[in-house]
């Protein structure tokens, strides 16, 4: 039997409901690292959409017309401006389907303008910048400012260290606090080439960065 608790957000949400029995498997989804789980869990953590799978994802959801006779270039750049996120990609497939008049060329136009990035991808209630700001909401003080000051840095990479000489009054327990960001599931280590664009659009009012898509935790008794 296989049982899926869905965003977890304690392990002491998820421990009583797993099962005692042999045979079963339960799968958690969660935003962020739950400690206190038990030892014969296993940790999977979801990368962004490789970028075929991106692609592939998109043109379903846009419909095979509406990018046929397009160069593949611009599908390509198009899931690159949504960070290769399975949400931004759909939204903007069904941003391209809803606007027959739109090319593709025209929704990149719209995406290319990094502070309106997060702003056009909405579609109703679906929206990076909800899931953004109910992550951010979870975030302690401390966090919350790091996110804020890493969506200033200009360049795509950034190591460890840098909040440390970042020009801004120090913070308690800086190193600790950048562990917590790595371990928040908000970030991949490395930093992947657009993480800052994807932290700056969302700077002012400082939503979080999301892992690519909620993580899994497996768990076979």
């Amino acid at each position: 039997m296989l049982i899926v608790l869905d965003n977890a957000a304690t392990a002491a949400q998820v421990t009583p409901l797993l099962p005692r029995a042999a045979g079963c498997l339960v799968m958690v989804t969660r935003r962020r690292r739950l400690a206190g789980l038990p030892a014969d869990t296993r940790e999977v953590s979801l990368d962004m959409l490789p970028a075929a799978d991106a692609v592939t994802r998109f043109t379903r959801f846009a419909g095979p017309d509406r990018t046929a006779g397009e160069p593949d270039g611009l599908v390509v750049e198009v899931v690159e401006l949504c960070w290769r996120l399975p949400l931004a990609v759909s939204i903007a497939a069904t941003l391209l389907r809803s606007h027959p008049a739109w090319t593709v060329a025209d929704l990149i136009d719209r995406l290319r303008d990094g502070h309106q990035r997060l702003a056009e991808l909405a579609d109703g209630p679906r929206s990076v910048t909800v899931v953004l700001q109910v992550s951010y909401q979870h975030f302690a003080t401390d966090l919350r400012r790091l996110y804020r000051l890493r969506g200033l840095h200009p360049g795509p990479h950034i190591d460890r260290t840098r909040p440390r000489r970042w020009p801004a009054p120090p913070w308690p327990g800086p190193a600790s606090c950048w562990t917590s960001y790595w371990t928040s599931g908000c970030s991949r280590n490395p930093l992947p080439a657009g993480t800052f664009s994807m932290t700056r659009s969302g700077a002012t009012p400082p939503p979080p960065q999301p892992s690519p898509s909620p993580s899994r935790t497996g768990r076979r008794r």
